[in-house]
């Protein structure tokens, strides 16, 4: 069921449920408002990368592109809130609480997956 605060999902990688939103990159990349300057680069990196075939090009996909990976996570993590700088206070998760898995998911399957691919993670509010 969509909530406008966004849907729960279990993460691939490490196993969490969290409430993630699908953010507009085109347009957060396109202004500075969203994006600040300095990751706008990053992310229309990240939009115009040619898919990963294999785990080898996946993981280098994800070293190369990191910081860029991070603040996607950021920007679709509702609850709980993923803190990029200093320790994560009540309902928020540190990066390194989450798998190179679970980032490179966020992205490529939940943010410019079709929906049919991300479905499999969704949870029922119930859950």
């Amino acid at each position: 069921r969509q909530q406008t605060d966004g849907e729960l999902f279990r993460l691939p990688g490490c196993g969490h449920v969290a409430r993630l939103r699908r953010p507009s990159l085109t347009a957060l990349a396109a202004t500075s408002n969203g994006v600040p300057n300095a990751l706008a680069a990053a992310v229309l990196r990240l939009l115009a990368a040619p898919p990963a075939k294999t785990d080898d090009e996946r993981v280098g996909n994800v070293k190369r592109n990191s910081q860029g990976y991070l603040e996607v996570a950021a920007l679709c993590l509702v609850e709980p809130r993923l803190q990029l700088k200093g320790e994560p206070g009540e309902g928020e998760i540190g990066p390194q609480d989450l798998s190179d898995l679970d980032y490179a998911w966020i992205y490529h399957t939940f943010v410019e997956g079709a929906a049919t691919e991300s479905a499999i993670f969704r949870l029922d509010e119930g859950a």
